[in-house]
């Protein structure tokens, strides 16, 4: 019982994830403008008090904002890959490890499929270059989750030898 609702928590993250990506995408151009102005005010603002000299543009801000989102997108992913297919210390390397890099491959359809959306968004356009930008946030954060994985095996793996 508490897997099933474990899996429903995630189901409703990325349902919340995925619905959040794609209605920023269904924004015209002039609410994402605004938008971006927004979060660029409140982050110039924070860099302030933390007396952090850095000017970071609208573009950068729009940048990490994909990065952002793809990141947290793979990551429920991921983690819901490893509740449903634990990952396995003593046979790290079967056929079942490819699992683990479908939140990569999810992630990224869902990035083509977001920037698709932007075709009928007035004032938006498709960018391959966004779906590189998704992809990115998505390995790593996939990859940063695996690489902790990995670590806590190996770690009780070798404890277990002791």
């Amino acid at each position: 019982m508490k897997k099933k609702a474990v899996i429903i928590s995630i189901l409703v993250i990325l349902v919340l994830c995925v619905g959040f990506i794609f209605s920023n995408s269904m924004k015209n151009g002039a609410e994402s403008t605004s938008q971006s102005g927004a979060v660029k005010k409140i982050v110039d603002n924070a860099l302030e008090f933390l007396n952090i000299n850095v000017d970071i543009s609208e573009q950068g801000i729009r940048t990490l904002g994909h990065v952002v989102e793809f990141f947290a997108l793979s990551l429920v992913l991921t983690v819901a890959a490893l509740i449903l297919f634990p990952f396995n210390f003593e046979n790290p390397f079967t056929k079942k490890l490819i699992i683990y890099f479908l939140p990569i491959i999810i992630s990224t359809l869902i990035a083509f499929i977001d920037e698709f959306i932007q075709l009928f968004s007035p004032g938006r356009e498709c960018d391959i270059m966004d779906v590189l930008v998704d992809f990115s946030g998505a390995a790593l954060a996939n990859l940063i989750t695996m690489g902790i994985v990995f670590i806590i095996c190996a770690v009780k793996h070798k404890k277990s030898k002791d």
